[in-house]
């Protein structure tokens, strides 16, 4: 369980909670479950298909989201290719992860005025 992951879902749960952003609640939900249970794969490759899925309906209710989409897609995937090849530890790749990942896309999310 990495800490810093977990704080940096709590923003989805904020616009959840502020906006009432039905997408907002289930991806903090996806992202608590996985982020305290990072060893099962069932639950990482359940979060990676969910997001994909929020993230491809964003784009398609609001197109001008597909920049910040871009943006956090192409993060993530570097992301876990430097993790994987060992170019930095799992803090620094955390905190990627949250500012470049969990909230740009937040920031897609709040693009859609639709949501």
């Amino acid at each position: 369980m990495r800490i810093i992951n977990i704080l940096g879902v709590l923003i989805y749960l904020y616009i959840g909670l502020f906006y009432n952003y039905y997408r907002c609640y289930i991806i903090f939900i996806n992202g608590i479950l996985f982020h305290t249970n990072e060893k099962n794969i069932y639950l990482k490759y359940y979060d990676i298909t969910v997001n994909v899925i929020i993230t491809l309906y964003t784009i398609y209710n609001e197109p001008k989201t597909i920049i910040g989409a871009f943006i956090g897609c192409f993060s993530f995937l570097i992301n876990m290719y430097f993790l994987n090849k060992g170019y930095y530890n799992n803090t620094i790749g955390d905190i990627i992860h949250v500012l470049f990942t969990q909230w740009v896309m937040c920031y897609t999310i709040l693009l859609d005025s639709n949501s």
